[in-house]
């Protein structure tokens, strides 16, 4: 499953949350389905309306279906499989969002029916959210205007207008107790000859500092220098020391930006063609393929969900997803000693995953899925 387009399903023109119906009744639905349009405008809303009198706008992260417990889930799978018609289990909204000035943390259960919260929770404080897109973006935009990370490039003898390239990254911390909400960007220097296209390779040219940066106040609060040395120096002799941008080698990927790309040769035409069509069949959200049959999804934090598989109506597994991905690079010398890639916790498997096209990733018959997903102000992505 892949986000098969930038579009944005419009909620601002909602009533209150007292007159908000769902557009439809969730009888049909399978209790596997990802929430409709209408559920989101509902589940949102009627958030809204619980903090109407707190102050604060809901900041959403994830508003998404809540899976079933397996212990009414699976007797209702072995129902419907053997052609019954199961009574509808419950539809249920989980939603993540936080307050923007304090970056508290609240978590909500929405019964569909009831159009009410079942339960609101505010998560200790020091515990952090995954990555916000739309506020890295804004980031971003800052970085290269702030004074330290001017002088920090100055220090290296490059310009205020050297094209940069700055990749976010959860801080992190070492203890479990509450810390200031900060984040780091690591930095790469693009290169001059081909800074503006979109495949240039920057992480060959990696800059010695990191910004870290203040999440509530959107502003620089340090920039840290990345240690050479080691425990028998003292940890003291910094990049910013002895880095050249003389010694630098670029290193692209892409045949377009090597100099002198020479196609492998002996390569032969490749043809792909399926005169009767493809071999699976999809139902909605139900895919069957040689004797296999099983359900996708879609969330905001694992991306692609597989649901009740089956092989010749043989339950094999209940539910299928990529739980985490960590890359830990090891380095001890701060500050690289807290860059550790947390994939899906930290990035958000769902959101940062790219919408694919026919022709471009997938040659053949192919079937492309939409999935939604809320964003910051409670709109769908889809």
């Amino acid at each position: 499953m892949a986000l098969t387009a930038i579009d944005v399903v419009h909620t601002s023109n909602v009533a209150p949350a007292s007159s908000v119906k769902p557009a439809a009744s969730s009888a049909h639905l399978h209790p596997l389905d990802d929430i409709t349009p209408a559920e989101n405008k509902l589940a949102v809303e009627l958030i809204r309306d619980y903090h109407r009198d707190d102050g604060f706008q809901p900041w959403f992260e994830a508003v998404q279906r809540q899976e079933p417990r397996k212990a009414l889930l699976f007797p209702w799978l072995d129902a419907y499989h053997s052609g019954r018609s199961p009574a509808p289990l419950p539809r249920k909204v989980e939603a993540l969002y936080i307050e923007p000035k304090t970056a508290r943390i609240h978590e909500a259960i929405i019964d569909l029916a009831s159009q009410k919260l079942e339960s609101h929770n505010i998560v200790p404080g020091n515990h952090r959210t995954n990555l916000d897109i739309s506020q890295l973006q804004e980031f971003e935009r800052e970085l290269l205007k702030d004074p330290l990370v001017k002088q920090a490039l100055e220090q290296l003898g490059l310009d205020a207008d050297t094209p940069i390239a700055s990749d976010p990254w959860i801080y992190g911390a070492d203890s479990f107790e509450d810390q200031p909400y900060l984040m780091q960007f690591l930095m790469y220097l693009k290169s001059p000859h081909n800074a503006h296209d979109g495949d240039n390779f920057h992480y060959s040219w990696p800059l010695p500092f990191v910004p870290v940066v203040d999440v509530i106040t959107g502003k620089i609060a340090r920039v840290d220098w990345c240690y050479t040395g080691n425990s028998a120096d003292g940890m003291i002799h910094t990049w910013k020391q002895g880095w050249a941008k003389s010694n630098m080698e670029e290193r692209e990927y892409m045949p377009h930006l090597q100099n002198n790309f020479q196609p492998r040769a002996g390569l032969k035409p490749l043809i792909l063609q399926q005169p009767e069509g493809a071999s699976f069949t999809v139902n909605g959200k139900s895919v069957e393929w040689q004797g296999w049959k099983f359900r996708i999804s879609w969330t905001a934090r694992e991306g692609l969900t597989l649901h009740d598989l089956r092989f010749n109506g043989r339950s094999l597994f209940h539910r299928l997803s990529m739980s985490e991905m960590t890359a830990p690079y090891g380095d001890p010398r701060p500050p690289l000693h807290r860059k550790q890639a947390f994939d899906v916790g930290d990035a958000s498997c769902g959101f940062t995953a790219n919408s694919l096209s026919l022709g471009c990733d997938c040659l053949g018959a192919i079937h492309y899925f939409d999935g939604h997903l809320a964003l910051p102000n409670g709109e769908l992505l889809q």
